[in-house]
């Protein structure tokens, strides 16, 4: 039996600017000062007014921003 589409699961889903930051547990003003900058996670422009970003480079950002804390001596 098939699952039901479940977007939240979708890795290759394009998100808005608003679900992103909701994503990351940040602010769309942060992800927009980040474009600005040329920082913060990929994005994609379809058009001069709107912006994308897909669900797997968050993770992959995310992921890349992982810090493993080593045992105290």
């Amino acid at each position: 039996m098939t699952q039901p589409y479940d977007p939240a699961r979708d890795l290759e889903a394009m998100l808005s600017p608003r679900e992103a930051a909701a994503f990351l547990s940040s602010t769309v003003r942060t992800l927009e000062a980040w474009r600005n900058r040329g920082e913060g996670p990929p994005y994609y422009r379809p058009s001069a007014n709107r912006v994308r970003y897909k669900r797997r480079d968050l993770i992959e950002y995310l992921e890349q921003s992982r810090v493993t804390p080593r045992a105290a001596a």
